[in-house]
């Protein structure tokens, strides 16, 4: 996946999946939702693609099910959707938020809590949700590293 705003390339697909995973699609009401089949430990991954216009965000939901017959060992973890192209970053896990500037434009990942590693029951599932803020900067804001202005930019965005 990749994103580009004025022909300039903002963010890119964080890892490219292996060339065997092969996902199915689907659309469920306002959501697109890729599913891949189960992987040697009999776990399966699907991602949930959502837009909240209310929020001017997009929602990106990861889900491990798991498909085998057998208690497996997880660790649901933040998606890994993008991977962002050289620029200010900013921000921690703890305050629920990343931030990152290049070009002018922010984007702002919001986090939910990470959830500790635990057993997966045969046919359970552990999802984590992460929503993007696309917005640019106003030129009245200096993109820099502990810059108050901007933080409290970054916090009206996701609050």
């Amino acid at each position: 996946m990749r994103l580009a705003l004025a022909d300039r390339e903002l963010l890119a697909s964080a890892r490219a999946e292996p060339s065997d995973t092969t996902f199915s699609a689907e659309i469920l009401g306002e959501r697109l939702l890729l599913k891949s089949a189960a992987n040697a430990d009999g776990l399966r991954v699907e991602r949930s693609y959502r837009l909240d216009l209310p929020r001017r965000a997009f929602e990106v939901t990861v889900t491990l099910v798991n498909a085998s017959a057998q208690a497996r060992r997880v660790e649901p973890r933040a998606p890994e959707l993008l991977r962002l192209e050289p620029g200010l970053d900013f921000g921690a896990r703890h305050d629920g938020w990343l931030a990152h500037v290049r070009s002018r434009v922010l984007c702002v990942e919001a986090l939910e809590p990470e959830r500790p590693a635990s057993e997966l029951a045969p046919g359970a599932l552990v999802s984590q949700t992460t929503r993007w803020h696309l917005r640019a900067l106003p030129a009245s804001i200096p993109a820099e590293r502990r810059n108050p202005e901007l933080v409290g930019f970054v916090k009206a965005v996701v609050d």
